[in-house]
């Protein structure tokens, strides 16, 4: 058998699975909104990845998909960044990128937030890349190729000045691995297919201001998409005062 019928029939999910990986998508925006209510000044990187943990636990996870990433700030310019003991201020982006694993499968989500008021350079980008995302989920479906999705985001971003700071892929496939075929990047000549479950997750990056990435683990159908990450992530839900 040859390695990409391999990785089709991976790829593709049995109903089983999928009740999995939207079992754990369930998990993880519900910890979201739960994380969202508990953020106060003064907590930091490393404690609110620890609070992640916990409340994914007690909501039925049976794990970590992935390290926890919690950015504070400046930090969230870093793509991979690791938690640190740097304190949550006010008018500060944060940026919550994790995942649980429930029956071995994973999800994948990243929300960007503004804790406090947001300044006119996050208002503008934020939009920008909520709506890069969603001109690329309007590409999946059965039958598109990865590099027709991450191109959707990737040329809408390009328009604007500093939107080339879009270093990484928009998005990859998810299962008993975080990352699996197939991917959703430039040149990338995999072919959706139904019961697929992928991410999408456009991104930039400022150094010396910060970052916003925007992820869902979707469902690839037969004519769309579905979004199995259901939590906030209009400019208005995502700004706490």
């Amino acid at each position: 058998m040859s390695l990409p019928l391999l990785h089709e029939l991976r790829a593709k999910k049995s109903k089983r699975e999928l009740e999995a990986i939207r079992r754990s998508g369930n998990i993880t925006a519900e910890t979201f909104s739960e994380v969202v209510r508990s953020l106060r000044p003064g907590i930091t990187e490393a404690g609110l990845a620890q609070n992640i943990s916990r409340i994914m636990e007690r909501r039925g996870a049976e794990a970590l998909a992935f390290s926890t990433i919690v950015a504070f700030g400046t930090n969230t310019a870093n793509i991979h960044h690791s938690p640190t003991e740097k304190k949550l201020g006010r008018s500060s982006i944060v940026m919550l990128d994790f995942g649980a694993v429930v029956g071995g499968y994973s999800s994948d989500m990243t929300r960007t937030l503004c804790f406090g008021t947001p300044d006119k350079k996050f208002i503008l980008w934020y939009k920008r890349v909520l709506a890069a995302q969603k001109r690329a989920l309007g590409k999946v479906r059965e039958g598109a190729r990865g590099e027709a999705v991450d191109r959707a985001a990737r040329n809408y971003l390009a328009q604007f000045p500093g939107g080339r700071s879009f270093p990484h892929g928009t998005g990859h496939g998810v299962g008993l691995a975080i990352h699996e075929w197939p991917y959703l990047r430039k040149k990338s000549k995999d072919v959706l297919r139904a019961r697929m479950a992928v991410t999408v997750e456009p991104g930039t990056y400022f150094k010396g201001w910060g970052g916003i990435r925007i992820e869902d683990t979707v469902l690839v159908k037969k004519s769309g998409s579905e979004v199995l990450t259901n939590a906030p992530k209009s400019l208005e839900e995502i700004v706490i005062p």
